[in-house]
Parts: C-alpha cells; structure tokens; sequence
C-alpha cells in the first residue's frame, strides 16, 4: 500500500507519511487540518491534528489496496473542488520509510509549527494575549518533561554501544540536538516580543504607531501631591499601505481581484458592484488616461463601548475605529471579516476634544500616498505598481456626520448631508429635488458662511484634500440603521396597534403565538424576534426595541404569520405590502441599469402611504430613503454600503476588551490583537480559498441515493461507486442542510427553486446537491411568497452553480396547507 502526499512523496506506511507531513507540511497541515484522500469513502473528513490522522490511517487503511494522495486542501472552483497546492517537485519519488532526517529539517519543522501553533491562538478573540504566554509557557514545560526522559533513555542505551563508526557518532550527536529541540521548542518563541519578531521575520505582523493627538492640561499625583501638567493624548494606526501589500502579494489574490474587476467592466446588463456605478468611473478616469492600475478603497468609522454599556464607567474608555477594505474582490469574500483591516484606533473623547484633522491626520495622509504614490508589488511573475483611491467613507449616521463635518443632531435645520433640505420641510416631503442637492459649489459657500445652524456644516470635510474624493459625492446608504432599525422600527408598531387593538383581527395572545411558533428555518432562526419585546405596551410606543436583524425578519414574514386572518382590502395591510415590496427591492445584491427609477417611485409610493395610512409625519429616515436611487446609480447595491458587517467588525474589538482586565491603553490592547490576528491570515496564505466542510456523514454505494438514476449519467457514477452523504455542507461562508430551498435559476425574473433532499461527495473531492424541482404556481401578493408546488424533476448542481447563494425555507399555509417560499430580496 503507497501513503501519497500532495506534493509527490510516497511513503509505504501511515507511520511514514505521518513522519513527512510534520517535516515538510507543518504550517500548512496546523492552518488547514488534514484531509483523508485516501479512499472516497473518507472525502472531506478534517483531522485537526496529526495523532488522530495517523490513528484514523491505521485504522481505517492498512489494508487498502491503492489510494489518491493524502493531506491536501478541499478548495472550490467551478463545478469540481480541486487542489490548489505547489508542487514541491515535478515527478514521484518513492521514499522509504527510514529516509535520513536532517537536523536543519527537524529544527525547521519545530520551529514552524511553533510558530503557526501560537497565531492560531492570537487569532482567537476570546484568547487574552496573558493567557497566549502561560499556554506556550505550559506547553514548553509539557514537552521539556517527557522528552529530556526519553533523551536520557536513548543515549543510554547508545551508550552501550561499542565500536560506532563515525557516521554513526555523527547520526547520534543529531539526534541529541533534536531532543534538545524537543526539550525547548518554544525556546525562540517563549516571549509575546520573540514571538511579534518571528511574526515581522514572516512578512505577517504589521507594527502598530503610537500617533501625538494633542495634549490637555490634567490633575497628576506625586507622592501624595497633587499637580496640574500636560498630558498627551495618543492614538493607534498602522499603514494601510503595508498591510495592502502583504494582502495582495499573497498567492492569486491580486490577480483573482483584477479578474473580478475585468469581468465587472464586461458585464453590461447587472450592476452589482461599486466599481459598475458612475461615482467610479469619474474616479478612476484620470489613473486610467495614465495607463495607472488604480483600485477603489472604502472606509468605515464608529465608535463602540469598551466597557460594560449599562455600568458606572460607560463612556470612558469609548472607542472610535476606522476600518478599510477593497470593495471588489470577488463577491463571496465582500462579507468576510478577515478582507477587514483596521487603520486606526483613537479615544471617541478624543475626537470631541481636538477634532477630526487631529485625530484623523496620519490616515490622511496614508490615503494621500496611496493616491499619488501607490504600493509595488513583488508578485511571481511580474512587479506591479497599484493605486488607491478613497471610494466611499461608511458608517451610520451620526458617526458620518460626525467625521464629513456635519452637524451631529437629527433635529438641526439641516442635517442631511446629500441635500440641504430645511427639518420642518421633510416632514411630509416625498421626492427629493435636484435644486436642493448639495455640490462642490454651494458646499464651498456654506462653508465660507460658518453658520451651521444655516447650513448644517461644521467645518469643512478634511478629505476633501483628496484628489479623488469630495463629501457631496459620498452617497451611501446604511440599510442597517436607515431601514431595519429606522423605517421598520417605525412601521411596526404602527401597523401591529392598528391590526390588534383598534381593528381586532387577532389577539396579541396569538400574535406571539405565531411568532413564537412560525418555522423560521436553521437559516433564519437567529434573527427571531424576542416576544419579550412584543408586549401589548409596546405597540404605542414610537418604535419596537428589536435590533435590525430582529425588524427585518418580523417584516419578511409578517404576511405568512397572520396574513390569512387580514382581509386584502384592509389599507393598513396595503401599507405593509408596500413596505415588503421595498424592503425585496433594497437588499437585492444586483439590478439593471434603469432599475433606479423602480425604486424612486416605490420610494415615494412608501412615504405617501405611512403618511395617509397612519396620519405621521415623515421621520429623517424616511428622508434618508429619497435618495437611495441616486446611491445605487451612483455606488451600486445598497447592501455593500451597509454597516451590519462593519459592526461585526466591532464586536471582535469589544471582546477583546471584555476579556482584558486592564484599562490602562485599551486601544493598544485591541490594536496589537488586531495586528495578530491579521498576522494569521497572512501566515496561512489562502485567504481566498473558498473549502467546504462537512457535517455528519454516512458513507454508501451510488445507488442507493434517492433518485441516483435521474443524475448518474450527467455526473458519470456508477451504482457501485462509494459516495459520502452529508447532513449539512458549509460552502463559502454559507451553511447548506437537507430541506433547504435554494434558488438554481432565475426564469423572466421567476426564480426556481429546488429543496435539497442530498448531499454527497464522490470521487474524492466533487460536492453535489440533489435538489427536488418545484413548480411556481404564482405570487401570492397577500402573503408577499411564492406558492409552489413538487413536480417529478430531479435536479444536481454544485453550490457554485446556484442562481442566489442564500438558502431559503419551506412553508405551509396556516390554513389550507399550501405551500410557500418567500425570498429575501428581489430577482
């Protein structure tokens, strides 16, 4: 039986190849796990260390006969998953089992494994940097016991031995200095400062500055005495410029985001994308004329607690963070937190006390290199010099406000940074209007005038004095803020009070009984509303405690919760449905060029009915919703503009905080965590792999899955062939199950849907769906769902394939049984 790696080595024993992939394939092996490739039977199953990949060889293949090779990386690309290793060398070698090991070899392997075993623990946010030191520390004392026993018991008994030739002393001497590594292996990383060194050596730490503020005058006590002195004020940052060439000088990462980017120029028909919308193309028109590579960068800023929101010292340590990331790498990384990187961090009183240009200068000016300078790449084949320029500045409302120059209140006499609309004029305004719009030229004068009670400016925008940038073109919506917590959060109180207590169709008992009771699906079932926050007092009030995830669910199934028990001409249901049909229109991850129109129409069909439906004002959010049609024009879909995965960002600040005792620079605490655990990603190399990853699995033969004649011959498996059936596939981020829905075409904007009734692996690396067909038998615009129907169609596709990666969920009628499927946005 031949044990095969990935890059060529054969071994004749499990023992050997186990002995291999430590020598030669430590980091790779600790990032990945290990992958049994050794029969079909075992295709995707993950062994996190190297003890239990051995026992399961043993176990499992002494006996076989044959074998593919072992140890490799599951990625994805097009319709098979392939391996995407380099090739140590060209051709086969067969290598006995007692193949000469080098000491620089083990001393190698030791140290890398090391290595990787410690930025695996930074990169885990729950882990304090203190405890990192005592589990090395612990470690080391583990492994200095056992092995200074074992190395004393073996130079015994060499001990014993006479008359040994020299190459043999030799042989012997190595190995006392392996086991002297053993003893220590951590001996060139037991401190966090060897350790961030080894991380600089590894091209994969970037320093974080300490940056001068400003300084105020503050009570000092010395022995006892108390002074006034000046103490200085300090923020973290770290240059974008080097942490974007250590990001894009990793393996096919740069040449994957030109790809995307040449393909999103080429496609002419769907806009999904940043780089596709006007604001880009006026951007990059000048780099472009000068032959310059130029790539768009988008930034987010925000504050978030670092201590307990509700305790004694909220507010104190309050942390303002500024992140960036390049909009345009390919789609199933726009959301992965890991394509995230923090420029700098700095003290939200900070902000407030010296201002913006003080606070934000070192990025200003890292934004400016960018600009003019640009990085030079080192990629293999080739050295590239790219540019930068600033897209899109992100984040809520008031932190924008707050950093662009605005005023930071909601009841100023102009607030909004797009228009210079006046507050008592929004109230019932339903269109937005092109002579109230905010340019170059009025902004110049309304800031020359220094009266914001006026105008609604501050102070001028700082980034202005970017080439590419200007505050009146930075149009973006927050859906997250705007829509789920604003609009919605408005809207269902409203609509609820009115369906419950004034017309009575349903009691509040069995409302909370079918939001407590509705099959939200595994896909939904954490964005479920908490009934605590239902309650009957709660309908009067202005706006439902429920976070953003919280509304928007509550507003997508709203028509198949209590649908049936409201009468279609009932106008406050009207109401809803046009707040649904917004709602599918604003989270669509694309659109046709022209669909802007749609939306400023459904736009101002919303705002007139909330105000002749409920007799309401219109609110700034309902404003903010004018001029999503411009956005999406201007920037592309709404969702990439939107803060709910920068806030996700947030949350791994504040845990870390939460898990440090110490206050004392907490910013530098996040900071350097953040530096660690971006060295992670640089070290493991693969950070645009997309890996599926498996749940439970039954292994059986081809014909026995259900339906297997339907799709042997399009898949060439024959009924004897060995296949691993899977509970549950998680594939580029998203998880698929048995009975999930899933979109696999769109048909004249009908989406097809097919529920998953198997999951299987064959051939070694190739995932499959089995999906059972549907029929759509119409829109039930009262439910706001699609009623369909089984047909006798048996369908397979990879995950790649499928038209929308978002798995959906069946329904039955509360009624009649029927069955009903409602998308999350529009097709």
């Amino acid at each position: 039986m031949v044990f095969s790696c990935v890059c060529g080595n054969n071994s004749l024993s499990p023992e050997g190849l186990v002995e291999h992939l430590r020598l030669h394939h430590t980091s790779d092996a600790v990032i990945n796990h290990y992958h049994c490739r050794q029969s079909p039977l075992c295709a995707g199953i993950l062994f996190d260390n190297l003890k239990k990949f051995k026992d399961h060889l043993v176990r499992k293949h002494s006996g076989d006969v044959g074998g593919a090779p072992l140890g490799e990386r599951i990625v994805a690309d097009g319709d098979h998953i392939e391996e995407q290793v380099e090739q140590e060398v060209e051709n086969e070698v067969l290598v006995a089992d007692n193949q000469p090991v080098y000491f620089d070899t083990f001393a190698k392997a030791v140290y890398d494994s090391g290595l990787m075993f410690t930025a695996k623990l930074y990169n885990k946010d729950t882990i304090p940097r203190s405890a990192v030191q005592e589990i090395v520390s612990f470690t080391q004392d583990f492994m200095s016991g056992f092995a200074s026993l074992l190395k004393r018991k073996v130079m015994d008994t060499f001990s014993q031995i006479d008359d040994l030739d020299e190459a043999v002393v030799q042989e012997i001497d190595d190995l006392k200095a392996m086991f002297g590594i053993l003893e220590s292996p951590f001996d060139e990383l037991d401190t966090e400062a060897k350790r961030i060194n080894c991380f600089l050596d590894a091209n994969a730490y970037v320093k974080p500055e300490k940056y001068f503020i400003d300084s105020r005058p503050a009570p000092i006590q010395r022995r006892g005495v108390m002074y006034r002195e000046m103490v200085p004020a300090y923020g973290q940052f770290v240059r974008m410029r080097t942490t974007l060439k250590l990001f894009l000088e990793m393996p096919d990462v740069f040449d994957k985001i030109m790809e995307n980017v040449a393909n999103l120029a080429a496609e002419n028909e769907v806009i999904s994308n940043f780089v596709q919308g006007e604001l880009w193309a006026q951007i990059s028109a000048p780099f472009q004329a000068e032959g310059k590579i130029v790539l768009p960068l988008f930034l987010f800023t925000d504050d978030y607690e670092s201590n307990n929101g509700l305790g004694s010292h909220a507010g104190d340590d309050k942390v303002s963070a500024v992140y960036y990331k390049i909009p345009c790498i390919p789609k199933e990384f726009l959301s992965v937190l890991r394509c995230i990187f923090v420029a700098a961090l700095f003290y939200a009183n900070d902000r407030k006390a010296y201002g913006n240009k003080k606070v934000l200068e070192p990025l200003l000016q890292e934004l400016e290199f960018l600009e003019r300078e640009g990085i030079l790449l080192h990629l293999i084949d080739r050295t590239v010099r790219v540019y930068f320029a600033l897209g899109l500045i992100l984040g809520d409302n008031l932190g924008l406000n707050a950093i662009l120059g605005f005023v930071e209140c909601f009841v100023a006499n102009h607030f909004c940074r797009v228009c210079r609309i006046h507050r008592d004029e929004l109230r019932f305004h339903l269109e937005d209007s092109n002579n109230l719009l905010r340019n170059e030229v009025n902004y110049n004068g309304d800031v020359g005038l220094a009266n914001s009670y006026l105008t609604g400016i501050k102070e001028a925008c700082i980034f202005n004095n970017l080439n590419s940038f200007h505050v009146t073109k930075n149009q973006c919506g927050d859906l997250l803020h705007e829509f789920e917590e604003g609009v919605c959060g408005y809207a269902l109180p409203l609509i609820l009070n009115w369906l419950i207590n004034i017309r009575q169709y349903l009691t509040h008992e069995a409302f909370i009984e079918r939001v407590s009771a509705f099959q939200y699906g595994p896909h939904e079932s954490g964005n479920k509303p908490s009934t605590s926050k239902l309650g009957p007092e709660r309908f009067t009030s202005a706006k439902f405690n429920l976070s953003g995830s919280e509304s928007l669910c509550l507003t997508r199934y709203l028509g198949e919760m209590i649908g049936h028990l409201i009468p279609s001409e009932e106008p406050v249901w009207e109401y809803y449905l046009s707040l649904r049909d917004l709602a599918d229109i604003l989270y669509s991850p694309f659109f046709v060029p022209g669909a802007e129109i749609l939306l400023r129409n459904k736009v101002r069909e919303h705002n007139e009915m909330f105000v002749a439906t409920f007799n309401e004002h219109l609110r700034p959010v309902h404003h903010f919703l004018l001029h999503y049609w411009r956005h999406i024009r201007s920037t592309g879909p709404l969702i990439h503009t939107s803060t709910n995965r920068y806030e996700s960002k947030n949350r791994e600040g504040k845990i870390v905080a939460y898990s440090t005792e110490s206050r004392v620079n907490i910013i530098v605490t996040i900071m350097i965590k953040a530096q660690l655990k971006t060295a992670f990603q640089l070290l493991s190399k693969n950070i645009f792999d997309l890996k599926f990853v498996g749940g439970a699995r039954s292994n059986s033969p081809a014909r026995i899955l259900p339906h297997f004649q339907t799709f042997s011959q399009t898949l060439n498996i024959e009924g004897n062939d060995v296949v691993s059936c899977l509970k549950f596939v998680e594939y580029a981020g998203t998880t698929y199950g048995i009975d999930s829905i899933v979109v696999y075409d769109v048909t004249e904007n009908v989406p097809r849907f097919g529920k998953i009734v198997s999951i299987f692996v064959y051939n070694n690396s190739q995932l499959n769906f089995v999906l059972q067909d549907f029929d759509v038998l119409g829109f039930n615009n009262h439910f706001y769902a699609f009623a369909v129907e089984e047909n006798a169609n048996i369908l397979c596709r990879h995950p790649a394939q499928l038209a929308d990666h978002q798995p959906l969920w069946l329904r039955y009628g509360a009624r009649d049984g029927a069955k009903f499927i409602s998308t999350r946005h529009a097709f």
